[in-house]
């Protein structure tokens, strides 16, 4: 008897003590989304409303820590200068490159999302949006695995696409509820290397590590292999994101004969209902935005012409056409677009041309014609190709290596600070114009 008397004043005084804890106000509801989001008609929307903006990639934000023993401090304050230019989104690789660096990732795993927790939460904290590149060499990742790069995606059941599935979920999972991320990317221009003739010219050397002899037809990787690991990618992405942030392939402007080889291996000009049949083809659902990488043609010369893009089918000659081609392309398949990579890259420069051709002044000119282009067709998102804090300018690398990612910049050489002023006022620019359109409704 006593003892039951003992439990009834125990329960009533957790009872007690449980309402006296009980907050005064119900826990703040979640909400719909985080991050960048597709409307129903294809809108890019950010916190209830379309978003416009510019940003860059950085593509050794993380991987950089691989050879500076995860030391991240060089990226973490690199971010407060992308700030302060007021960068909206940043696009960089969450891996490695060669096939080795999988090692960082899978076998240092908790030193790797320790390191990918301090970048997420810095970014977060300077109002910086992040879009993870996870696989951005995909032969790379077969390699790893040790399976032949065509035949590594054309089930679920290989290595390759288990690692795919696995890898991609615990990230997502990490990080569904953190603002810091804004979009989820399968790779980087994978689509440029599928259904090739030729595929063995792209190919690199098998590692060191692999039991295997030699490359054959087993690598070979075709649209529908890489359309599999994207869909793969996708699903995977949307049953651990509850939020539905974008997600891209990271891919580049179609090929112009992408239909043709697909469907019979040649080389022929697609015709535009062919080319959009392919854009459909690639960009299946669960993919919810459209990944393209545009770039100017002609390396040097184009600072002649800083207009001049390439032409594709005869739909535009330059970069207002593109801009306008590309928006409505989305509009047609009720998708966002962004350019995931833009910008002027010039491999085959001399020192020479550093003289004449390619001072700061004229390599302006044409990343923000392609800015100007961007703005007045409403694109929603462009990413300027590539931010990397390491490098120092060196006038004897023409191409703009140096020390770093090819190509790239940051706010201590003249262009780059260049390139960064034209991405703030750009995004002031954007700002102003659809402040002027919401208030005009």
């Amino acid at each position: 008897m006593i003892k039951k008397i003992l439990a009834g004043i125990l329960a009533l005084v957790s009872l007690f003590s449980v309402v006296a804890c009980a907050p005064d106000e119900p826990p703040a509801e979640k909400p719909d989304h985080i991050g960048l989001y597709a409307a129903e008609d294809g809108t890019l929307m950010k916190d209830g409303k379309a978003f416009y903006g510019f940003g860059v990639n950085y593509y050794s934000m993380l991987n950089c820590a691989f050879s500076q023993r995860w030391d991240v401090s060089n990226s973490l304050a690199a971010l407060e200068q992308l700030a302060a230019y007021d960068v909206k989104v940043v696009r960089f690789n969450i891996a490695g490159y060669a096939s080795s660096d999988w090692d960082y990732v899978i076998k240092k795993e908790e030193l790797y999302f320790q390191t990918l927790d301090s970048l997420v939460d810095k970014a977060s904290s300077l109002g910086i949006g992040l879009i993870p590149s996870f696989f951005w060499n995909q032969v790379a990742l077969s390699d790893y695995f040790d399976e032949p790069a065509g035949l590594a995606l054309r089930t679920r059941e290989t290595k390759t696409m288990q690692f795919i599935a696995s890898f991609t979920a615990k990230v997502v999972s990490r990080y569904a509820e953190h603002p810091g991320i804004y979009g989820w990317e399968y790779g980087n221009e994978a689509g440029l290397g599928s259904s090739l003739p030729n595929f063995m010219d792209f190919m690199p050397q098998l590692p060191a590590t692999s039991s295997r002899k030699n490359r054959d037809m087993d690598d070979k990787i075709n649209y529908e292999d890489y359309v599999n690991a994207v869909k793969l990618f996708a699903e995977v992405v949307s049953d651990n994101d509850p939020y539905d942030r974008i997600i891209g392939s990271g891919d580049a402007e179609l090929r112009t004969s992408a239909y043709h080889l697909k469907t019979s291996g040649s080389w022929g000009m697609d015709s535009v209902a062919e080319h959009e049949q392919m854009l459909d083809f690639v960009n299946q659902d669960p993919i919810s935005a459209i990944s393209y990488h545009k770039y100017p043609e002609g390396g040097v010369s184009v600072t002649a012409n800083p207009s001049s893009v390439p032409d594709y089918l005869g739909l535009y000659s330059d970069w207002d056409g593109f801009m306008e081609y590309f928006v409505a392309q989305g509009k047609r398949m009720k998708k966002p677009v962004y350019l995931g990579e833009t910008g002027f890259v010039y491999s085959e420069a001399t020192a020479e041309d550093k003289k004449t051709s390619l001072t700061p002044e004229k390599i302006l000119s044409v990343i923000q014609t392609i800015a100007d282009a961007a703005v007045k067709a409403d694109l929603p998102l462009a990413l300027f190709w590539n931010y990397d804090d390491r490098p120092d300018y060196d006038p004897n690398q023409p191409n703009d290596r140096s020390s770093g990612t090819e190509w790239s910049w940051n706010e201590r050489w003249d262009k780059g600070k260049g390139i960064l002023e034209i991405i703030q006022k750009a995004n002031q620019a954007f700002a102003e114009k659809h402040a002027e359109s919401e208030s005009a409704q």
